[in-house]
């Protein structure tokens, strides 16, 4: 009958928009813009990892003076439950397109570049609209280079008193006496950089392996309680071990090639370099005595090369023999080749 049938009709239309409606806010939720993903292990592609830059500052590097004092920056403000009080300072250099950061905790300072096409704030709807991104937020920016501050509030600051300060946190001996090294291995016959940053330590010689330990301590890095020198002691994210020196109260955390995490897909071992290629200073132990030239290791950040050979001396007992190489070196080095290709193009 007539009641029947409306009934029934009222009853498919209410069931009907019940789903309709769920079907619409699952697909909503789906394609929603979220911050990207984190995966332990391998990625197919490399370029899914994120490049972001860190930047080694040492005892003469003077970062904030030259970046971001008497230029337009932000300062901001945090308290972490792990790392205490916090102060980041963040700059947008539209000329070469990518952030700089610095991070100031009560463990030291460190400091970033990361390119702006790397971090995506795109929501939804300007994805819908094919609208321009929005400028990420200081949160943004720094969850991108350190999620575990993704739930730490920033309250911005700014007055010349605070940038006077962190104008003076760069004076010399402001780091307390620590520093980060790092060391790359290469085998006999490796003339390439992806070669020695894929070198394992259970394929390392002797030799190396004794130099490493002459070098200082082989500590466990969770829970360690020294200078980390950027390195996880948390989630062991960048490696279980590490070598670490103190020589009267001088700290050292080595970046060792061979104890950072290794990718089996990456053949440029991005994750490893990005310690090593932004150290100011590395060694290069190699097991041949052939010469490698400096400029084998790519990075504009690197200050010093030290190669390091073994040999016997007369006694039969190894040894160990070093040279250096500073970038102003390896800038003349590389002008006289290019020099030389043009007159041999000539």
């Amino acid at each position: 009958n007539c009641k029947s049938f409306h009934s029934l009709f009222f009853f498919f239309f209410f069931f009907y928009h019940k789903f309709f409606f769920f079907f619409f806010f699952f697909f909503f939720a789906m394609l929603t813009y979220s911050d990207g993903f984190y995966a332990e292990g391998a990625l197919n592609k490399v370029d899914d990892w994120k490049k972001a830059k860190t930047i080694t500052l040492g005892p003469e590097c003077y970062w904030y003076k030259q970046h971001f004092h008497e230029k337009p920056h932000t300062n901001y403000i945090a308290l972490d439950s792990s790392l205490g009080p916090l102060v980041v300072s963040l700059q947008s250099d539209d000329d070469n397109n990518l952030y700089r950061v610095i991070l100031r905790h009560s463990k030291g300072m460190e400091a970033f570049t990361v390119e702006k096409k790397d971090i995506k704030v795109k929501s939804f709807w300007s994805w819908l609209s094919n609208s321009k991104s929005k400028s990420p937020s200081a949160k943004k920016i720094v969850s991108y280079l350190k999620p575990e501050l993704s739930g730490t509030k920033f309250q911005q600051i700014s007055n010349q008193a605070i940038q006077n300060y962190l104008l003076e946190l760069e004076k010399p001996n402001v780091f307390n006496n620590k520093y980060r090294i790092g060391i790359l291995y290469c085998k006999k016959g490796q003339t390439h950089e992806n070669d020695m940053f894929n070198n394992r330590e259970e394929d390392a010689s002797e030799e190396y392996l004794d130099f490493l330990d002459f070098l200082g301590d082989t500590i466990q890095l969770r829970n360690f309680a020294g200078y980390n020198g950027g390195l996880d002691t948390v989630n062991d994210m960048s490696g279980k071990k590490s070598v670490y020196t103190n020589i009267k109260g001088i700290e050292i955390m080595w970046h060792v090639s061979t104890m950072l995490p290794y990718f089996g897909c990456d053949q440029q071992q991005l994750e490893r370099k990005k310690y090593i290629g932004n150290d100011r200073a590395v060694l290069l132990f190699s097991d041949s005595d052939e010469p490698i030239k400096p400029t084998t290791v790519a990075s504009k950040a690197i200050h010093v090369i030290g190669i390091v050979c073994p040999f016997k001396t007369e006694g039969g007992d190894s040894s160990s023999e070093i040279e250096y190489s500073t970038d102003e070196e390896n800038d003349a080095e590389e002008t006289e080749e290019d020099d030389n290709e043009e007159s041999d193009n000539n």
